[in-house]
């Protein structure tokens, strides 16, 4: 079933949208949420909570790309719940990415910040479009799916050390544009 039509689904509150955004979706939901927790058993509960939001979370416009829509689902509700586990000090796997990317964008919460965070968005937008093709994928598999270094590198046939010195130098990068911008 094409996209368009389970979003159609969805509007039509029509309970085949979930069974067809399993069959779509379900593997991609599980492997974000795994790549995230490292818990075979909170990453299925993540992606039932993903469906259930996504159910509750019809947007006013229609998303153009349901695997995205799906996608940034997922990925929030993963994160959320390793926050709890990490509050509880049960779990500690996405720290390393996290602190990865607090060295290239620091992470705040004042309000002031808050009202930026729509022109940084687009400003990481920009930053991503302006990358060669293989560079947003090594960046994208990192930071937003979660997989090692060590699954990029195998995927893309080249040496782990090759992708850990590309995602250091896109970092780098990053900061740098960051800082351009007048945001640090």
């Amino acid at each position: 079933m094409k996209d368009a039509d389970i979003v159609n689904l969805y509007w039509e509150r029509n309970e085949r949208a979930l069974r067809e955004t399993r069959n779509a979706y379900g593997g991609l939901c599980f492997k974000i949420s795994f790549n995230i927790l490292r818990n075979h058993e909170d990453a299925e509960e993540c992606v039932n909570d993903a469906y259930l939001k996504t159910w509750n979370s019809i947007p006013e416009e229609r998303p153009i790309s349901l695997k995205n829509w799906i996608s940034r689902i997922i990925r929030n509700v993963s994160i959320n719940r390793w926050k709890n586990l990490h509050r509880l000090k049960r779990f500690s796997g996405m720290t390393v990415l996290l602190d990865e990317l607090d060295e290239c964008i620091p992470v705040t919460n004042s309000v002031e910040d808050q009202i930026e965070k729509k022109e940084l968005t687009q400003l990481i937008n920009r930053w991503l479009s302006g990358l060669e093709i293989n560079d947003r994928i090594i960046f994208l598999r990192r930071y937003w799916y979660g997989e090692s270094v060590k699954t990029i590198a195998y995927d893309l046939n080249v040496q782990p050390g090759y992708v850990s010195k590309r995602l250091f130098n896109l970092r780098k990068n990053l900061r740098g544009c960051y800082e351009s911008e007048e945001y640090g």
